[in-house]
C-alpha cells in the first residue's frame, strides 16, 4: 500500500491537514482490507464515496477490497445499480 498518498475515501475531510488525511485513509484502508478478508464477511460489498473524479486512491480501494467508487453526486440509478 502506497502511504505517501493523501486521498480521502469518505467526506468531511476537506478541512483536515494533508498528514491527518493520509492517517486517516491508511485507517480505513485497513478497515477495508480486514473485512473483505474476513471469512464470514465473503458477501459483505464494500462500497467508497468520493468527490473527486480524478481520484488517485481507486487502486489503492480495489486493492483494500473496496467493490464500487462512486462519485458524488451519486443518482438514484447508481443507487439501484448497486443494490440488483
Amino acid at each position: 500500500m502506497n502511504t505517501d498518498t493523501e486521498t480521502t475515501l469518505l467526506p468531511g475531510l476537506a478541512g483536515d491537514s494533508p498528514p491527518t488525511r493520509c492517517m486517516r485513509l491508511r485507517l480505513r484502508l485497513r478497515v477495508a482490507r480486514d473485512l473483505s478478508q474476513h471469512p464470514q464477511l465473503q458477501n459483505l460489498r464494500l462500497i467508497a464515496l468520493t468527490a473527486s473524479s480524478e481520484h488517485p486512491g481507486r487502486e489503492l480501494a480495489r486493492e483494500a477490497g473496496i467493490e464500487r467508487y462512486l462519485i458524488k453526486p451519486v443518482g438514484s440509478q447508481d443507487l439501484d445499480e448497486l443494490f440488483t
